[in-house]
């Protein structure tokens, strides 16, 4: 079971989202996760809900609350929601919550820093990919919760400056300069992201782009809050200045190199920025200038890409993604690999994913309907064609701008590494090594169809659904092998 507050409240149980009510159902589930391992008594519940003048039956409101929120979590975890005078106590492992595990991560990877900055910047992205949308998204107005909140916020904004000072210690300076732009832009008064700006500009040959930062920077200082920069800021200025040869760094050999640093350019392909990160490598947006258009090229892991015997079997399993024709498969435009490492083409979608879109609210009955249909004939014809996606989530279905849905990034069977034996010798790309279920557990088409109907969910949120949707969402999402459905038509 998760318990995840790093975006809308949720309980997810193997795939399946787990019931858990209206916004004050929500917020005393909140409060509890909020204080795993205490008792929160019943009175702080009422005054936490309902604040200064709670109704007369808010106490036997909130004790129902709780009873309602027991019997849905007892379903799933015996013993996870107990009663402890003066209240009530959520016993579960804090290591379920996904806000004690980006903390954990964040830590570790702050460690990592100095000595291993590739495995610190893996466990640092592990832990910024946890968060959906803002931390308890859906309770944002709740005053008990404003302090978490901040406090998580804070949290990710230096998990992000961790990851960019990790990035530019593996010489990564030319494909973060376009999310440090934004982040500068988005937080003008904080100096870690100028400075951390300047440097990358400065390493990427711009040195009066990287002073003009420094500028502008102190002019926002100044005018704001009237101050002036700290000495950090001011000395890597002068730095900058003097050309002095410690801001230089020659790449760490295991990062992905996309391209010559002197011209951002790598076959025909131009790189503009760094859009996501994962296990299999790093995307970036391109320009494609013989045709006149955006792209997006996955720079493949290097830990993948220089295993001879990986790359065969990798580039035969796109050859046969490829052969898979349908309007709602992502294509892919070009595939190849060199001394450098290696890469994959494919169409780019401005709008970006079906993840971005969540975040900005719930969808309508029709319209998640529409998007089913086209992403479950999608992934009927890789089935019929012997494959499956493996790992359907909303972050791998993209959107176009007539908000047509298509699926991309299919997880790599175990025959892609030739055999268990040959499976069980990789690892993340954290370096942690997978779990036996991982490595051996041959996807099955009942896992795309899960992951369709948890999709449909997470659209659909708390809006009024008909109960033969219901009903649909809930055979998709069984877990038991006589009551799911044989095929994805």
């Amino acid at each position: 079971m998760d318990l995840r507050v790093l975006g809308p409240i949720e309980v997810v149980d193997d795939d399946v989202t787990v019931p858990i009510g209206g916004p004050r159902q929500r917020l005393v589930l909140a409060l509890l996760i909020l204080n795993v391992g205490e008792t929160v008594s019943t009175d702080r519940l009422v005054d936490d809900v309902w604040g200064d003048q709670p109704p007369d039956a808010a106490r036997r409101t909130a004790q129902a609350y709780v009873s309602n929120l027991r019997k849905e979590l007892e379903a799933v975890r015996p013993e996870t929601l107990v009663a402890r005078s003066p209240g009530y106590v959520l016993t579960a492992d804090p290591s379920i919550i996904d806000a004690r595990r980006f903390e954990d991560a964040v830590v570790e990877g702050r460690s990592l820093l100095g000595t291993d900055p590739s495995a610190a910047a893996a466990t640092l992205r592990e832990a910024l990919a946890l968060w959906r949308g803002a931390p308890y998204a859906d309770l944002a107005g709740a005053m008990a919760l404003r302090p978490e909140i901040t406090r998580l916020e804070e949290l990710r904004r230096n998990a992000v400056e961790l990851r960019i000072e990790a990035d530019l210690a593996l010489g990564l300076h030319g494909q973060v300069i376009g999310e440090l732009e934004t982040l500068v832009a988005e937080h003008p008064l904080s100096e870690r992201f100028a400075t951390q700006l300047m440097l990358a500009l400065y390493r990427s040959g711009r040195q009066a782009d990287a002073l003009r930062v420094a500028q502008r920077t102190r002019t926002t200082l100044g005018e704001e809050l009237g101050i002036d920069p700290s000495p950090d800021l001011r000395n890597l200025e002068q730095s900058i200045l003097d050309h002095d040869p410690a801001l230089d760094l020659t790449p760490a050999m295991d990062s992905p190199q996309l391209h010559d640093a002197q011209s951002d350019v790598i076959r025909g392909f131009e790189i503009r920025r760094h859009i996501g990160s994962s296990h299999w490598g790093e995307t970036y947006v391109a320009y494609q200038r013989s045709l006149e258009r955006e792209v997006a090229v996955k720079v493949i892991n290097p830990l993948f890409s220089r295993d001879d015997e990986f790359m065969e079997r990798f580039h035969a399993d796109i050859s046969q993604m490829i052969r898979v024709a349908h309007p709602n498969i992502v294509p892919f435009y070009d595939t190849w690999r060199d001394s450098d490492g290696a890469y994959i083409v494919r169409r780019y979608f401005p709008r970006g994913s079906l993840q971005d879109a969540i975040m900005h609210g719930s969808w309508d009955s029709e319209h998640t309907l529409g998007l089913i249909a086209q992403i479950g004939s999608a992934l009927d014809a890789v089935h019929r064609n012997g494959r499956v996606h493996g790992d359907v989530k909303p972050s791998d279905i993209m959107l176009d701008e007539h908000s047509n849905a298509y699926i991309t990034d299919f997880a790599l069977p175990v025959s892609v590494f030739g055999g268990s034996d040959a499976f069980l010798a990789h690892r993340r790309a954290d370096g942690s090594v997978l779990s036996d279920d991982e490595l051996l557990a041959e996807p099955t088409p009942q896992v795309d169809i899960r992951g369709l109907s948890a999709t449909a969910r997470s659209m659909i949120g708390r809006t009024d659904v008909s109960p033969r949707i219901v009903a649909v969402l809930d055979k998709g999402s069984s877990t038991d092998v006589n009551d799911q459905y044989a095929t994805m038509a």
